[in-house]
C-alpha cells in the first residue's frame, strides 16, 4: 500500500516511508502505533464498495487536520485520546499547529492502536468478545459506537424511528427535503390527534426518552443531550444495543462502564462547545472508545465532518436555518434520488447481505450521477467548515452565499424544544 501511494504522490515518499517504519502492532495488554492515511473518498450509506471511487477535493486534509486539532484540544482539556500527532513532509511527528505555522497540510495522523476482531465473521467477533471477557486481551476497541444527540436535524435517525413506530417506515424512506419531511410528519400528527398519543405507547415512550411530548420538526433542539449505543463490529451495519448488551459482550463491570460513559459525555459536551465557539452547531455525532488496562480513551477521529452532523446557521429572510456542511448533504441527495428506498427494499429481501444485491433495485449508472451531484455539494461546503474548525483560512472556500442555494431544500429550521417537552 505504501508503494501505491508513493507512486501516486512522489513528494510524500519520505513521510509515507516514515509512516511504515513507525507501525507497531498492539499487544494483548498494551497499545501499538500506526499512521492513518486519511481518505478523501466519497463515503456514505455503506455504498463505497458499489459506486466508482471518487475523491472529494480537500476532504482528506480537512478530516485529518480538523480531527488532529480537536484531539489536541481535547487532550489539553483532560480528555484522554489515542491521538499522538501528525506526520509532516519530513516524516516527523508534529502537532497540527506546527503544520499550519509552516503553511503545510498533512493527511497522515499518528494514533495509538488497540486490538479488534481478526475479521468480520460472527465467529471472529465472538472470539474477540471471549478474549476480552477472559482478560486475555486488556487493550481493546469497544464493540460500540457511542452516539450523542443535542438536536433533531433533517436526516436524523430519530425521524426514521418515529415513522417506523407509526408503521410508516417505507414512507419515510422516500422523504428527503425539509418540506417533504414536514408534510409527512404533519400526517402523523393528524393521526395522533385523531386517536390520541396513548394509542401509540411505543412512540410516546420514545419521545419521552428525548425529553419531548410531541413529534418534533427538523431543526428542533433537544432539552438535553441524549445518548445511545450501536454495534461497531457486527456484520450488516449498525444495530442499536442496550448498555447491558455492551457490558455483557465486553465483560465490563459497572464501574468501567460508568467510566466509559463519563468520558463519552465529557467529550460530547466539549465537542459541542468547541464547535459553537467556532460558528458551527455540532448537532449530533459518534464516538469510539478504546480501553487499555481498565482506562477508557477516545479512539478513531472525533469532531469532524464525517463523524458529526456539523451545521452552519444561515439566516434566509430572517429565518435561521441549519445548513448541513457535513456529509449529511450527501445522505440527503441520495435519499432524494430514491437510494434509501432501494436500500430498504434490498435489506427487506436479503437482510445483511443487501449490498451484494442493491443493483437489483437501483441503476448503478444512476448511482454514479447521484454521486457526482453529492460530491459537488460536499466540495463546496467542506473547505468552509474546515476553515471554521481550524479558525484560519487554510482551505479553498467560496463565501457561503455563493453555494448555499442548492443546500436550502435540505436545511432544517432552527427551533426550540420548549413547547415539545413533557409538562410544558
Amino acid at each position: 500500500n505504501v508503494q501505491r501511494f508513493i507512486d501516486a504522490e512522489p513528494g510524500k515518499e519520505r513521510a509515507l516511508r516514515a509512516a511504515a517504519e513507525l507501525y507497531r502492532s498492539p499487544t494483548e495488554h498494551d497499545f501499538g502505533m500506526g499512521v492513518w492515511l486519511v481518505s478523501g473518498r466519497f463515503s456514505v450509506k455503506d455504498l463505497k464498495k458499489i459506486i466508482p471511487e471518487v475523491e472529494i477535493p480537500q476532504k482528506r486534509f480537512v478530516l485529518a487536520m480538523t480531527a488532529a486539532a480537536y484531539m489536541e484540544h481535547a487532550e489539553s482539556a483532560g480528555i484522554p485520546t489515542c491521538y499522538i500527532g501528525m506526520l509532516d513532509n519530513r516524516g516527523v511527528i508534529v502537532p497540527s499547529n506546527t503544520l499550519l505555522e509552516n503553511r503545510e497540510l498533512s493527511d497522515l495522523v499518528v494514533m495509538q492502536l488497540a486490538n479488534v476482531p481478526n475479521g468480520n465473521a460472527d465467529s471472529e467477533r465472538a472470539a474477540f468478545h471471549a478474549a476480552v471477557q477472559d482478560g486475555i486481551i486488556t487493550t481493546h476497541v469497544a464493540d460500540a459506537e457511542f452516539i450523542f444527540r443535542r438536536g433533531v436535524p433533517l436526516g436524523s435517525s430519530i425521524f426514521e424511528r418515529i415513522f417506523s413506530l407509526m408503521g410508516q417506515g417505507k414512507a419515510y424512506a422516500k422523504l428527503a427535503t425539509y418540506d417533504e419531511t414536514v408534510k409527512g410528519l404533519n400526517a402523523l400528527r393528524t393521526t395522533i390527534t385523531s386517536s390520541g398519543i396513548d394509542a401509540f405507547p411505543e412512540l410516546k415512550d420514545y419521545l419521552a426518552t428525548l425529553g419531548l411530548a410531541a413529534i418534533p420538526n427538523p431543526g428542533t433542539m433537544l432539552p438535553q443531550i441524549v445518548y445511545n449505543l450501536t454495534t461497531k463490529f457486527a456484520r450488516g451495519g449498525d444495530r442499536d444495543i442496550t448498555p447491558e448488551e455492551l457490558r455483557t459482550c465486553m465483560g465490563w463491570d459497572e464501574a468501567l462502564y460508568a467510566d466509559v460513559m463519563g468520558l463519552v459525555q465529557r467529550c460530547a459536551k466539549d465537542q459541542i462547545t468547541y464547535c459553537h465557539e467556532r460558528g458551527i452547531e455540532n448537532v449530533d455525532g459518534k464516538l469510539e472508545i478504546v480501553v487499555n488496562k481498565g482506562k477508557p480513551y477516545v479512539a478513531d477521529f472525533a469532531c469532524t465532518p464525517d463523524e458529526n452532523r456539523l451545521m452552519v446557521v444561515y439566516n434566509a429572510d430572517g429565518v435561521p436555518l441549519f445548513i448541513p456542511t457535513s456529509k449529511q448533504i450527501q445522505r440527503d441527495i441520495f435519499k432524494h434520488r430514491g437510494t434509501d428506498a432501494a436500500i430498504s427494499s434490498a435489506h427487506e429481501d436479503y437482510g445483511d447481505d443487501w449490498p451484494a444485491h442493491l443493483a437489483e433495485f437501483v441503476n448503478v449508472t444512476q448511482l454514479k450521477r447521484i454521486t457526482d451531484e453529492s460530491v459537488r455539494l460536499m466540495s463546496a461546503a467542506i473547505g468552509h467548515v474546515g476553515n471554521l474548525l481550524l479558525g484560519k483560512n487554510v482551505f479553498d472556500a467560496q463565501p457561503i452565499e455563493t453555494w448555499v442555494h442548492d443546500f436550502l431544500p435540505y436545511a432544517s429550521r432552527l427551533q426550540d424544544a420548549q413547547l415539545l417537552q413533557g409538562g410544558a
